[in-house]
This record gives structure tokens, sequence and C-alpha cells, in this order.
């Protein structure tokens, strides 16, 4: 099947299978949420503040960075299955509530504004592109992919420089903004140059540590260059 403009993945299943035709009213709500972050078309205050479906998206999301600080009761792939059958009887505010999902909501919210203090002092703007260097933090906090972009509208792009394992490189995590989608940068292109990859909104590159400084000014040059 298809169907280059379904928002989701999600979408084209349902469309199929009847849609609104074969599936219960109540499923329109989520099946919106689905749509929505698939697309990632979330507004500022939605990252920020995020609330029911936006929140539990975020919450079931590994690079929300939830596992690295708490070995919860079960895994997210577990709990992902779980919600499956639950999803299609129960109300989000019913789903929140429930404890799988409530330790992590609680934990997410512990973090929100550590995550916050902690992106706006680590990071730094070049014209249309921000850098946050995470090389230096003993305790990188849990907090959506996409708050960088909430705090930093002015920019269309970010890159992410962390240590690779056991320190032994550097990498660079490149992706564009939700907010601000007027990058004109090939990710996947210009991290391939780099040994790494991608695609055209995300990708990474990993370099030797002695060549980490001047492959971060390269790429800064060429993101500030593409505009």
């Amino acid at each position: 099947i298809i169907h280059p403009e379904a928002p989701s993945a999600a979408r084209v299943v349902y469309d199929y299978y009847g849609g609104a035709n074969s599936f219960p009213a109540a499923w329109d709500e989520m099946m919106a949420a689905v749509d929505k972050g698939d697309a990632a078309q979330f507004g500022r205050e939605e990252i920020l503040n995020p609330e029911k479906w936006d929140l539990l998206n975020f919450l079931m999301d590994a690079r929300t960075g939830l596992g690295r600080f708490r070995d919860f009761r079960i895994s997210n792939y577990n709990l992902m299955m779980d919600l499956i059958d639950y999803c299609r009887e129960h109300s989000i505010e019913q789903i929140m509530n429930l404890p799988d999902v409530k330790e992590r909501r609680d934990l997410y919210f512990e973090h929100q504004e550590k995550c916050k203090e902690q992106i706006l002092r680590c990071s730094k703007v070049y014209n249309n592109l921000v850098v946050l260097d995470l090389r230096n933090e003993e305790i990188i906090f849990a907090g959506n992919r996409f708050v960088i972009y909430a705090l930093f509208p002015q920019a269309n792009i970010s890159i992410h420089v962390l240590w690779g394992l056991k320190n032994q490189n550097t990498v660079f995590a490149t992706g564009k903004s939700i907010l601000n989608r007027t990058s004109f940068t090939k990710i996947g292109a210009l991290m391939l140059e780099y040994g790494g990859g991608g695609h055209e909104n995300a990708g990474t590159c990993q370099v030797p540590n002695d060549q980490a400084e001047t492959v971060l000014q390269e790429l800064i040059k060429r993101i500030n260059a593409d505009g």
C-alpha cells in the first residue's frame, strides 16, 4: 500500500481497513494524535508543557531518555505491547493514570526544568544553527527531543555534540527544527561526507576526538552557508 500523503503509517492501515466506517468514533482523537506525533506537528507550548496524547508520545520515545535514570517495572517495549490493547477501550486520562505510565510521567516532569536549564546553558547559536555541547555534562537530563527548538525558535537546525562509546570518539547528531522548517541543508548527505549518514532532515556522524573541533567548525560553516 502506497499513500505518500498520509501523515502516519497507522493512518494508512486505518484507512485501508475502512477508517471511520470500521472503527469506533472514540478512536478519532487517538488517531489524530498518532498522525501528529508521526509528522512531528507539535507547537511550541505543546513541546514545553505537553499533556495527554502529546505527553504519552514523548514518554514512550526512547530518545526522551527516561530509561537512563530508572529501571522501570516493565520495559518500554512491553508497555507499548500492553497499551495496544488498553488504548482500544480506555481514554487518555485513564491511560495516563496507569502505574507504569504514571511513573514515567512523574520522572519526566521531575527532569523537565533541569532539562531546559541544561539546554540553555550548554547551547550556542551560530546564525540559523544551535549547537548543544553535552560533552562536559556528567548527567544529561531527560526531555523530549524537540525542546531545543522551542527554546531557540530562531534556529532552523541543531547539532548535539556528544561523547561516543566510552569517550572513544565524538558524535555529531544533527536535526532540523520542527518549529522553523526553513533549513536547506541536506543533513544525510553532509553527514556522509564525514563517515556517517541519515536522511534529508536528520543524521549523525562520529569522528576522532582530536578532529572534533575542526569538523564542528566545518559543519557550522556549511550549515550557515546553506541557510
